[in-house]
């Protein structure tokens, strides 16, 4: 497989971990509590763009076909991440996230409602604990 075969399956993923890893290398001039949440949702990230970037380089499927549906997969992941900020923005870190994530996994990933409401409330449940540790006051980010 050539480079550009492999850049033009896996460009927007190789972004994303450019700036996943920019994320957390500049969290490291955080005080270590500050930088706890930032961190914990960077490796957490890191570690899912590294197994979509497997996926992706294990694929077998062309990604220089003309097809126009290739390219709508990608618009609407970069949406759907564009998204998470207004709901964070909207809602709070905690329930913006766990909101976010459960309208992500019955809407766009088609997992059952127990699969996604279970996600969510774990994910609410870490970023809360995350809070209260980093804190002291977990409803103060809520």
């Amino acid at each position: 497989m050539g480079i550009t075969r492999i850049l033009a399956r896996t460009w927007l993923t190789l972004i994303f971990l450019s700036l996943t890893a920019g994320f957390l290398v500049s969290s490291a001039s955080l005080s270590p509590v500050a930088s706890s949440v930032p961190r914990a949702i960077s490796l957490a990230t890191l570690v899912l763009l590294l197994m979509n970037l497997a996926r992706e380089l294990r694929s077998r499927e062309d990604p220089t076909d003309d097809s126009p549906a290739s390219g709508k997969g990608k618009l609407v992941v970069i949406l759907w991440i564009s998204t998470l900020p207004l709901a964070v923005m909207a809602a709070g870190i905690t329930a913006g996230s766990a909101l976010f994530s459960l309208v992500f996994l019955k809407g766009y990933a088609r997992e059952t409602w127990m699969t996604s409401l279970v996600f969510s409330l774990v994910l609410g449940a870490c970023l809360l604990l995350l809070s209260f540790l980093a804190s002291g006051n977990p409803a103060a980010n809520l």
